[in-house]
Parts: C-alpha cells; sequence; structure tokens
C-alpha cells in the first residue's frame, strides 16, 4: 500500500464489509474447550464460516514488573543525574568530591522498579471436537519508566469476507505507547489475518494542539503491496476511524 493512504477517500461504513453474522459474547461464553492464558479478557467475537464455528478474542496482561526490576532491587547502586557537584577539591593530589546538589538523586533500585510491561493478546480459534488455534498475536510495551504506559485495543475486531470466499478475515486495531506527557504520540497497529497470514500497518495516532497536528505517521508492510484494492480500502477506512487520538 502506498504512503499517500493517509490522504482521505470516501469513508465506507464498516458494516458495508461485513458478510457474517458476528456477535460479541461474554467470556462465560467462551467453549469450554478454549484454553486461555489467566489474562483478563477484553472481548470476544464469535461467528460461522465454511472453516466452522469461529472465536476472536482480545486479552490483555496486569501492569508486570520485569525481570530487571526485581535483579535490581537485589543490588541496588547510585546513579546521579541532572545535577553536580560543588566545592570540590583535590587533597593529596586526588579530586574529592563535594556536595551533590541540583537535580536527582536516584539507585537502580527505585528507577528499575519503574520499568513496567503490558502485554496484549489476541487468539482466533476454530473449535469443531476440538479448539484449533488459528493464529496467536503476541504484542507489549515493555521496560517503560515513564509515567504514562498504554496498551489498549481500539474497538471490537472485524470479520470481512473481501476475497468472497466464504472464510472471513480477520482485523483489529490497538495502540501502545510510553510518554512522560500526552504530547507524544502512541503508537497504534492495523493487524489483519487471513488464516495465519498475517498483515500490519503501523503508524503513530494524530495529536491536535490547537493549529499544530503531530504525529500521523503511517507504514504498511509490503504484504499489504500485493493484496487486491478491496483489502487496502478497508485498511484506509480503519485508519481514519482510529488515527487520531481523542
Amino acid at each position: 500500500m502506498r504512503t499517500n493512504i493517509i490522504i482521505l477517500l470516501s469513508f465506507f461504513s464498516l458494516a458495508a464489509f461485513a458478510q457474517f453474522n458476528v456477535k460479541e459474547i461474554d467470556s462465560t461464553q467462551i467453549p469450554g474447550k478454549i484454553k486461555l492464558r489467566k489474562n483478563k479478557v477484553v472481548s470476544c467475537i464469535n461467528w460461522t464460516d465454511k472453516s466452522g464455528d469461529n472465536y476472536v478474542i482480545e486479552t490483555e496482561t496486569p501492569l508486570l514488573v520485569t525481570k530487571t526490576a526485581v535483579e535490581a532491587n537485589k543490588n541496588p547502586q547510585t546513579i546521579y543525574t541532572n545535577g553536580k557537584f560543588v566545592d570540590s577539591k583535590k587533597v593529596n593530589g586526588k579530586m574529592v568530591r563535594g556536595k551533590y546538589v541540583g537535580g536527582k538523586v536516584d539507585t537502580l533500585k527505585s528507577v528499575e522498579a519503574d520499568y513496567r510491561v503490558k502485554g496484549l493478546f489476541t487468539y482466533h480459534y476454530v473449535v469443531t471436537d476440538t479448539a484449533k488455534t488459528i493464529f496467536k498475536n503476541i504484542d507489549q510495551i515493555a521496560d517503560c519508566p515513564c509515567k504514562n504506559i498504554n496498551a489498549a485495543y481500539l474497538g471490537l475486531p472485524v470479520v470481512t469476507d473481501l476475497d468472497k470466499n466464504g472464510v472471513g478475515e480477520v482485523w483489529f486495531v490497538y495502540q501502545t505507547g510510553c510518554r512522560q506527557d500526552l504530547t507524544v504520540p502512541l503508537n497504534i497497529k492495523i493487524v489483519m489475518y487471513t488464516g495465519k497470514d498475517k498483515h500490519v500497518i503501523n503508524g503513530t495516532r494524530e495529536i491536535h494542539a490547537g493549529d499544530k497536528v503531530i504525529g500521523g505517521e503511517i507504514k504498511p508492510d509490503k504484504s499489504f503491496d500485493s493484496l487486491p484494492k478491496e483489502f487496502k480500502d478497508y485498511a484506509v477506512t480503519l485508519w481514519n476511524k482510529y488515527k487520531t487520538e481523542k
């Protein structure tokens, strides 16, 4: 897909692309044959196509502390940032540091303890006598020392049949980010699976600050180049729907 995907095209209703009776269900309706990690179920959709009884489940991990932080807690070290030593002087030919002023004094214990991880796990199963895994998509934001860590789905997954083969294509969109303040754009991914084949569009969400627009970059992977126009048009539809951070 060419980079001019960002040019506004005629906006098509998402419903116009739906070919199946897709239902949102809650976690209690997920068949027992499906064995998930003990993560929080964010959403689940179900539909039937030529491949069988389908379930796409979006889950997220709790906010996790990394192994790095755990190890740092065992062996703290003093570090110095954004400050300086004053009244340093030489004693017997050696420089003796004076008082440390300004900036911030930290230890690796407290710094590394701020490093956190948030993961997003998306699964697609077809259930018959057993639960067959079609795909498992895993992404995360890791080692985030900033105040704001973000990993979240944007809307429900969408199922289309753009190639009209009777088997659904699965689309889902999510954002990730590690930022100190809200002027840093979040990353956005539009992911589409045709069976086990994965296609991704990476980008950043737009932030509107007065007359200034921050972010809005978009970079489809090369696999989109070979897809039919219908897929590219639908990707534009999703991009236009979610590109701007509210």
